[in-house]
């Protein structure tokens, strides 16, 4: 009677136990070396001084040059296109943008999946312009 009594306590230990270890802590996670050829989807959350306060798009980057393609949702996001650079540490990359409709900025992500994250963005040309949000490639 003592050893069922004491399984369910057992099992509950070796749950939490299981569920603990198989959690990913965020500074385990490495943002990727390159994003070439990838498509990044983009949910828009919050803007401001000229940037789209919501909406979606998709920047979609160049298997083969440094260029890239923003096809906004035809709503609050406009399409654009333009170079890049791309350089991580950590779990963080920055994409630096030449863009042909905002001119130079960043988008500074965080990788808090292998493949998913936030966001920030900012934009030279208007320094307290500001963009926020999350993505998955």
């Amino acid at each position: 009677m003592k050893v069922l009594k004491l399984l369910p306590a057992i099992l509950l230990s070796l749950v939490i136990a299981g569920c603990s270890s198989n959690s990913t802590n965020e500074s385990e996670i490495s943002a990727p070396t390159s994003i070439s050829g990838k498509t990044i989807k983009v949910t828009i959350s919050s803007g401001s001084g000229g940037f789209a306060s919501t909406g979606t798009a998709d920047v979609v980057v160049s298997n083969t040059t440094n260029q890239y393609t923003i096809n906004g949702d035809g709503v609050n996001v406009v399409n654009s296109a333009g170079t890049f650079s791309y350089s991580s540490s950590g779990n963080k990359g920055t994409i630096a943008i030449d863009d042909s409709a905002f001119g130079k900025g960043n988008y500074n992500l965080t990788y808090t999946s292998t493949t998913s994250g936030t966001f920030t963005a900012d934009i030279e040309k208007y320094p307290s312009a500001t963009q926020s949000g999350s993505f998955k490639e």
